[in-house]
């Protein structure tokens, strides 16, 4: 188990110290930086709590089998992620090679998007379904026909099935907000939890738990005061400070670490095989699919100096055109920007930091208005530039 989970050794030597010896709690939280690798870390824990054998990645029980492909019945994952940029960047791996791992990272990046749409996490409001049905089914019929265990196929074929995956996804992701999770879902949530367990348990993964709305927020902390017998819960945020201090006292949480370089590498040459070497994180790769190299990050230096107050030579106009073309750009820019905010804390010390927090401040508003409120990016960005956020 977490034989794929690179450069986290002290998340993982901890999980793997508490499951070895029956000490895992009902409630994790793991937090740590955007692809650092906590949901393939909670993927890989659903995995060996389900397993029936030695839970090592190749293990051949039915249950393991089913985890692997995302189709396991006692396993939930909702929140917003970026789908679409993984779809991007697994899909290019499936270009290359159809071998079994191309064929299961494209799987799983798609079942990653299409597990938000149990029909039972939407009853009472099944009508956002009905605008997507289409699609997902769409998307289905096309991961049938990539069964890792499969023959080869042409490869124009191969580029056709890979075009329908990203076409229905982004249907699928245009047609539903993801950016929140609604109380609707955690009380769904929680009605499923105590139902029958169809194997050894149930795992609940909540991603980005701070995309929690305030009434979904206190309806979860119900649920981890009296978790059902097992069940697990696993809470995964790149904002530990964002979550409620009550939550956080019901979860026993593990820290996740920005990885480095040479880990980011190791990551891209060894899940993703990415052969070019022109990238230097995750982070890079998968909006390398979005945008030209480079060109978030630029756009981010040009927020944040503009907000400062400082000199440069971005385009304000380049940055709002960039973000009308694709809404979903906004958290990756505002991601990046922190990044830049975290470079200028580092050279300049400690002569501009109450600037620099005031902006990382805005930022963090800006993110939350938009996943917990659906403002416009729009709009958001003339508050950040002119304004307070929201």
């Amino acid at each position: 188990m977490f034989e794929n989970i690179l450069d986290q050794n002290a998340p993982v030597s901890r999980l793997s110290e508490d499951f070895a010896s029956s000490r895992l709690p009902s409630s994790l939280l793991f937090f740590g930086p955007a692809y650092s690798g906590k949901l393939s870390t909670a993927l890989e824990l659903a995995r060996g709590l389900s397993c029936t054998k030695d839970a090592i990645w190749s293990c051949s029980c039915a249950d393991c089998q089913k985890q692997r492909f995302l189709t396991h019945p006692d396993l939930v994952m909702v929140g917003p992620r970026y789908f679409i940029q993984e779809l991007e960047g697994s899909a290019e791996v499936l270009r290359r090679s159809q071998k079994p791992y191309a064929r299961y990272l494209m799987i799983r990046a798609a079942r990653k998007l299409t597990r938000r749409f149990d029909p039972w996490l939407w009853e009472g409001d099944e009508s956002k379904l009905k605008k997507i049905r289409g699609s997902m089914d769409g998307i289905e019929e096309v991961l049938d026909s990539l069964d890792p265990e499969g023959d080869e196929l042409p490869q124009k074929e191969v580029e056709s099935l890979i075009a329908k995956i990203l076409t229905e996804s982004a249907k699928v992701v245009a047609g539903v907000n993801l950016n929140h999770i609604p109380i609707g879902t955690v009380r769904n949530i929680a009605a499923w939890a105590h139902t029958t367990s169809r194997g050894r348990g149930k795992t609940i993964i909540v991603e980005n738990a701070e995309s929690m709305l305030e009434s979904a927020r206190n309806a979860m902390l119900k649920i981890l005061e009296e978790p059902p017998a097992g069940v697990h819960f696993i809470l995964t945020s790149s904002k530990r400070g964002a979550i409620m201090p009550t939550i956080l006292s019901r979860v026993r949480a593990y820290a996740f670490n920005e990885r480095s370089e040479s880990g980011e590498r190791e990551v891209l040459e060894r899940i993703f095989r990415e052969p070019t070497g022109e990238f230097r994180s995750l982070r890079d790769y998968f909006g390398g699919f979005d945008l030209p190299a480079g060109e978030m990050h630029r756009h981010a230096e040009t927020l944040i100096y503009t907000i400062l107050g400082r000199e440069n030579e971005g385009s304000l106009t380049e940055l709002a055109v960039m973000l009308q073309k694709r809404r979903e750009r906004f958290i990756p820019l505002l991601e990046e920007s922190e990044r830049v905010l975290r470079d200028l804390l580092q050279a300049d010390g400690d002569r501009h930091l109450s600037s620099l927090e005031q902006t990382q401040k805005k930022i963090s508003r800006a993110r939350r208005m938009f996943e917990g409120y659906n403002q416009s990016a729009e709009v958001l960005l003339e508050s950040l530039l002119y304004g307070e956020a929201g």
